[in-house]
């Protein structure tokens, strides 16, 4: 799931604003379009989707400079009268690259919004009337949500000109037996751990999918209900969107994406792209899912090897991924899909300090976390990463201005700031500009090739209707205009991941 969707949403449902005067009278001194916009902040995270991983249980909505524009200068005490929303008085830098610019305060849903969400998605009949939440006129008639004109946005997150040329189509059809089947699912689990889970006595197997599903999710502290209330608020949105009055078609919902600075494009609003595994998994149950092998490392060593740049412990990791991931796997006693996040997080940056605050810790446990960064292999992925991205940035500078072009024709160069003031951190930054570039230029290709077989865009991937696209032709156009050789792994979607939540069935003694 990415964490970089925009979770300041731009439309709503209209019976859930009239929800929202009905349950907090003192909106009305705001009017509807305001309402309707906290509505939307209520709606658009109440499953989770702008959590940030240093804050478990709150997120960051939207910039300070966003809110100013939906809400107007006095959008704190908008906020905090509506009893719906509490912040604090922290704030945090938003990276350029996540589509939205600026700092913001860290926010947490109140438990009325919660009781109020839940009050709608169990009590409103479908089909939903979807409004955008700035198109409500003074006599109080709502805008409802239009088809949008094409898949991508035309301007990337700073209003520039987009440089990617992909016309993927906007529109998208869910499997909805499927996913009315997860909903289901979900529903039963929650309704039976909301009475056992305050126990302080769990069984063995509610131990163990705990403590598994916790280090899936990333968040530290787990709590089974809120996954699964997440993931359940997460499907209730689907549906409400699939079965509303502006879906042309039973099932259809629409889906927008935003350049970012380095040629990403970000799903916008609700988007299949932001959504937990599962669900994702159930919505697009029967396509296929293409995967770029170790997209960021075999980028990276293949740069590095133009340059005559030596890096062999990530020679030795794509040689022997299976492996490494086990063998760390072992270490940590964790699943190998945290290893595979740890890797990430590793040539994004991660900081092999191991103390609150920074990645490793937060995403592993301190004991976890220096096991991992006291691993010699591990340490040795991060010096090839470090001296490698260095001659590689180097490499793609402009050397009379200065410049970082990407392959995608893209510049951030006067967009990066350095955290604190140390320069290292720019020179991540600086290397995920060029890694992501080439991982775009990669998915526009794609997009290109299969103008009418894909339906969702991920960063180092795509899913399509077809399991036989020709990805040999797809590997020697990528070879062609990035002069790299890649390989993609296929996978068709089933519902593995539906079964796995229905499976959790005696979780508390």
């Amino acid at each position: 799931m990415n964490k970089h969707g925009l979770s300041l949403f731009s439309f709503t449902p209209w019976p859930l604003v009239n929800h929202a005067m009905a349950t907090v009278p003192q909106l009305a001194q705001y009017g509807l379009t305001k309402t309707a916009v906290v509505t939307s902040l209520v709606w658009g995270n109440c499953d989770g989707s702008g959590k940030y991983l240093h804050h478990s249980g709150s997120g960051f909505f939207a910039s300070c400079r966003d809110l100013t524009q939906r809400l107007g200068r006095d959008y704190l005490n908008i906020l905090s009268t509506s009893g719906l929303i509490t912040f604090s008085d922290s704030y945090q830098f938003r990276s350029p690259d996540s589509g939205e610019r600026g700092t913001t305060r860290c926010y947490q849903l109140t438990p009325l919004a919660y009781e109020m969400i839940n009050t709608f998605h169990n009590a409103t009949k479908r089909p939903t009337k979807l409004v955008l939440v700035t198109g409500i006129a003074a006599s109080g008639k709502p805008q409802a949500m239009r088809k949008p004109r094409s898949g991508v946005l035309a301007k990337d997150c700073y209003g520039i000109t987009k440089k990617s040329a992909v016309n993927i189509s906007p529109v998208v059809f869910l499997n909805m037996p499927a996913l009315k089947r997860l909903h289901i699912a979900l529903l039963s689990h929650i309704n039976n751990l909301n009475t056992g889970y305050a126990s302080s006595t769990h069984s063995p197997e509610f131990k163990a999918i705990a403590e598994r599903l916790r280090v899936e999710s990333l968040k530290g502290e787990f709590n089974p209900c809120t996954w699964l209330e997440e993931r359940f608020h997460s499907v209730s949105k689907l549906l409400c969107v699939a079965d509303g009055e502006e879906s042309p078609d039973y099932g259809m919902i629409f889906q927008t994406y935003q350049e970012s600075i380095s040629g990403r494009l970000y799903g916008q609003d609700l988007h299949l792209q932001n959504v937990p595994r599962e669900v994702r998994h159930a919505a697009l149950s029967g396509q296929y899912d293409y995967d770029f092998d170790n997209c960021h490392y075999a980028i990276l060593q293949q740069l590095a090897a133009k340059l005559n740049v030596r890096t062999p412990y990530i020679d030795e990791y794509l040689q022997e991924k299976k492996y490494h991931r086990g063998r760390l796997a072992d270490l940590l006693k964790l699943p190998v899909d945290t290893v595979k996040r740890s890797l990430i997080a590793l040539i994004y940056g991660a900081s092999m300090n191991v103390k609150p605050g920074n990645d490793f810790h937060d995403l592993l446990g301190a004991e976890e976390a220096t096991a991992l960064c006291s691993d010699s292999f591990f340490a040795g992925l991060g010096k090839d990463i470090k001296r490698a991205g260095k001659l590689v940035v180097g490499a793609h500078r402009n050397k009379s201005n200065g410049d970082l072009i990407n392959a995608m024709g893209k510049c951030n160069v006067r967009k990066i700031k350095a955290k604190g003031g140390k320069p290292d951190t720019r020179e991540v930054q600086e290397l995920a500009h060029i890694l992501q570039g080439y991982e775009a230029k990669m998915i526009n290709i794609a997009a290109d090739m299969f103008p009418d077989r894909i339906t969702l865009l991920q960063h180092d991937g795509f899913t399509s209707s077809a399991g036989n696209l020709d990805t040999d032709k797809l590997v020697a156009e990528i070879h062609r205009q990035t002069g790299l050789k890649m390989s993609l792994s296929i996978e068709k979607i089933g519902f593995a991941e539906i079964q796995k939540v229905e499976t959790l069935k005696t979780l508390a003694a």
